[in-house]
Formats: C-alpha cells, sequence, structure tokens
C-alpha cells in the first residue's frame, strides 16, 4: 500500500472551508500550521511582499489522493492568484508512535 502526503498552501480566508470539507469527506486528521510567504501572488503593500497563508498537511492511503485534493480545490478555489497549491507526494513508509508498529491503510 502507498501512502501519499498531501499538502496544501492555501488563503487564510479559506480555511474554514477547507476544514469543513475534510471533515465531510472523512479525513481522520490533519496537521495546519500559518506561515508567510508569496507566490504568483504578492502583496505590494508589505514591503517584503509576503502574505499570511495556511499549510495542511494529510497522509491518507494513495487510492484517496484525488477525493481529499478535489475537497480541497472545491472550498479554496476562488479564481484568485492567492489560492495556493496542492501536492500530493508518495511516503516511502509510515510509522505510528503510539504502538510501535508500520502503518497500515485501515488506520485512516
Amino acid at each position: 500500500m502507498t501512502f501519499m502526503n498531501i499538502t496544501a498552501t492555501i488563503g487564510i480566508d479559506r480555511l474554514d472551508a477547507v476544514e469543513s470539507n475534510l471533515r465531510k469527506a472523512g479525513v481522520p486528521g490533519v496537521s495546519i500550521t500559518k506561515g508567510k510567504g508569496y507566490g504568483l501572488y504578492k502583496n505590494f503593500f508589505q514591503p517584503d511582499f509576503l502574505i499570511t497563508h495556511a499549510r495542511i498537511q494529510i497522509y491518507m492511503p494513495g487510492e484517496r489522493v484525488e477525493e481529499i485534493v478535489e475537497a480541497i480545490m472545491d472550498a479554496a478555489h476562488t479564481g484568485a492568484e492567492s489560492d495556493g497549491v496542492i501536492t500530493a507526494s508518495p511516503t516511502a513508509k509510515m510509522y505510528r508512535i503510539d504502538d510501535r508498529r508500520e502503518a497500515r491503510p485501515e488506520d485512516f
């Protein structure tokens, strides 16, 4: 089984909607961090061009990637350059710290 690491960088104003969609999709856990940066969109009103964004990280079995990516895009999309990006990368191995074993698809 291949696990995937899904990372989304989205506008902070879309975070509540994305979280809601992920709950509806049955995602059992997410990590969310607040960050600053710029990409296509730059905040020209700030001396460093930075905007505040949210980074969401999710580990899921590979067969659910498209479903989770769609849930994020549906909630985060506004059509603006600042909407963000999503990546999905394979994770070679994943371990559960609580019981010291390799994770299985049924854990998710």
